[in-house]
C-alpha cells in the first residue's frame, strides 16, 4: 500500500467521475473511500498524543482497518470493481 492521500483523493475523484444515475450503485471506490476515511479519523483523534501513544492506538485502531484495506484490496475490490 502507498499514501493514503493519493488512494483517498483518487477513490473521491471515482466517484464524482461516476453518473448521477450510478451515485447510489455499489461501486469499489466507495469502500476504498470508505476505508481511507476511517483511517484519517483515527489520524484526527490521536494528533494530540505523544509517539508513544499513537503506537499504541495505531495497533489498537488503525491495524484493524489496514488488514480490511488489504483484504478488501485482494478479494472484495475485485467483486465490486
Amino acid at each position: 500500500m502507498g499514501c493514503f492521500s493519493h488512494a483517498r483523493r483518487y477513490f473521491d475523484e471515482a466517484i464524482n467521475a461516476l453518473p448521477e444515475s450510478n451515485s447510489t450503485a455499489p461501486v469499489a471506490a466507495k469502500e476504498g473511500l470508505n476505508l481511507c476515511n476511517q483511517l484519517f479519523a483515527i489520524e484526527r483523534d490521536i494528533r494530540h498524543l505523544s509517539n508513544e501513544e499513537r503506537y499504541t492506538i495505531h495497533l489498537e485502531r488503525s491495524r484493524p482497518v489496514l488488514v480490511a484495506f488489504s483484504t478488501w484490496l485482494h478479494i472484495g475490490f475485485w467483486q465490486l470493481a
